[in-house]
């Protein structure tokens, strides 16, 4: 059993991690005055331990769509599906490992965002 659930933690770090860029006036989950002008989808089509040849692998699958409301249309999207192998099956370092994946496509995720928002 996980101490926070996955989809708790998953937002939490892209929230932080939106918020930590300044790519936009305010991050937040839920807008109580208006409509913002952008929205996050996330999709996690996969978050898991696999197995190949007695390695174990931690894997995720995610895409990311920045939707822009004005324009009622996709302003961004990112997709990842990567593994990276873990040196023995553990949870933690399943964790660790899908917490780095998460990292670095947060990273190209707020690199596009940036260019897009650079070219409007």
């Amino acid at each position: 059993q996980w101490a926070v659930q996955a989809n708790q933690a998953i937002t939490a770090v892209i929230n932080d991690n939106l918020s930590a860029r300044n790519l936009f006036r305010q991050v937040g989950r839920r807008f109580w005055d208006g409509r913002p002008e952008y929205s996050l989808y996330t999709n996690v089509h996969q978050l898991e331990v696999i197995i190949k040849d007695k390695d174990f692998f931690a894997h995720l699958n995610i895409e990311f769509m920045l939707f822009d409301n004005k324009g009622d249309s996709v302003a961004v999207a990112h997709k990842a599906n990567r593994e990276l192998r873990l040196p023995e099956k553990s949870l933690n370092l399943m964790a660790k490992s899908i917490s780095e994946i998460l990292a670095e496509e947060l990273n190209i995720l707020s690199s596009k965002i940036e260019q897009q928002l650079e070219n409007q």
